[in-house]
């Protein structure tokens, strides 16, 4: 089974505004599936997010979701306010290093605005889509076949 990883902004936005388009997302995909197939989504603010404050440090957080994004087949980032994102920033690049020196490869996916992305931010990523419906297909079609 594949497993998807959703990376964006968490701190100083709602649970539901974080969870708002990992959901969406989440339900486009399933929506394109063909029968049979099945994809395991981390959504990291079902786990730790800043409204409970389940975890006794920050490094619980960070090795948590490192491991996770270490496991996974493709990771889906939100570009939206991906600026004002640390999180976001360090998983993407872990997911470079895995990628220029692990033994596996991680696929990253952008959702949202590219226009006024850093160029790191645009590379890291194989295409970026701000249409929810062309990402799942895109998705579906090329990285879970």
């Amino acid at each position: 089974m594949k497993k998807i990883y959703t990376c964006g902004k968490m701190s100083g936005i709602s649970f539901i505004e974080q969870m708002m388009w990992r959901s969406r997302i989440e339900s486009e995909i399933k929506s394109a599936l063909d029968f049979g197939q099945s994809v395991k989504f981390i959504h990291p603010p079902l786990y730790y997010n800043y409204e409970e404050n389940n975890h006794k440090t920050e490094r619980e957080i960070l090795e948590w979701e490192m491991t996770q994004v270490h496991d996974c087949d493709i990771l889906i980032v939100n570009t939206d306010g991906i600026e004002d994102t640390t999180g976001s920033h360090m998983e993407l690049g872990a997911v470079q290093g895995i990628n220029r020196f692990g033994d596996m490869h991680i696929f990253v996916v952008g959702l949202g605005k590219s226009d006024n992305l850093h160029p790191w931010i645009k590379e890291s990523c194989i295409r970026i889509e701000d249409d929810y419906a062309k990402a799942a297909e895109y998705i579906v079609e090329y990285l879970l076949t």
